[in-house]
């Protein structure tokens, strides 16, 4: 991997990655930001994309028109669907779904998958990540779509990316970190946990990105 975009909601998820990843502002456009590395060996490009599935595909479509990475990777927060998850835990979903049942596989990189399996002991487990244009912060809303969909977390970018990059022959990688239950408490843990997020992230792109 050469060229590699990296896709972000905030900035606040993402400023941590900024600091280690040696990412400066480079390009602004329709509120959206891009941060990049001067490196010639390896072109890191941060994409911040604004919440939301439209803001989501339409920012990443808007930069795709100059950017051309060799892959795209998601990352961020999201909250548990499955009690099985944890605030904190890092996930690689499998599957990413929208709220009409829509499904896609992302296809496994299987240099990427033994790299974080080693060195951050990442499980390898088929993990189903859903998007929503809401956010979940209610346990029965919570248990419906656990229930209903089989979806284990919940996000609110993943899958138009994942969409988007099937379209033009990109490969797609999305890596989350529990940031809350997705129940009543939801928005309260995520401000709490936040910076860990960002922190858990950019320990993940270094030990992906940096390290040979």
């Amino acid at each position: 991997m050469t060229n590699i975009l990296l896709t972000s909601a905030m900035q606040i998820e993402s400023w941590i990655i900024k600091k280690k990843l040696g990412l400066t502002h480079n390009k602004s456009f329709e509120n959206i930001s891009i941060f990049q590395n001067n490196s010639k060996e390896k072109n890191i490009s941060l994409l911040i994309t604004g919440v939301g599935p439209a803001k989501s595909r339409k920012s990443l479509d808007s930069a795709l028109q100059f950017l051309k990475p060799d892959i795209i990777i998601n990352s961020g927060s999201a909250g548990a669907l499955s009690d099985g998850l944890v605030p904190g835990q890092i996930i690689l979903p499998k599957i990413v779904m929208d709220d009409s049942g829509n499904k896609m596989n992302i296809p496994e990189n299987a240099n990427i998958t033994r790299r974080l399996s080693t060195k951050m002991g990442i499980a390898d487990r088929k993990y189903t990540l859903i998007t929503r244009a809401k956010p979940v912060k209610n346990a029965t809303r919570k248990r419906e779509i656990y229930q209903s969909l089989d979806a284990d977390l919940v996000d609110m970018e993943a899958f138009p990316q994942a969409q988007l990059a099937a379209s033009i022959s990109i490969p797609f990688l999305c890596i989350k970190v529990i940031s809350d239950r997705a129940n009543h408490f939801a928005f309260i843990d995520y401000f709490r946990s936040i910076y860990n997020v960002s922190k858990v992230l950019s320990i993940v792109f270094q030990s992906l990105l940096l390290a040979e």
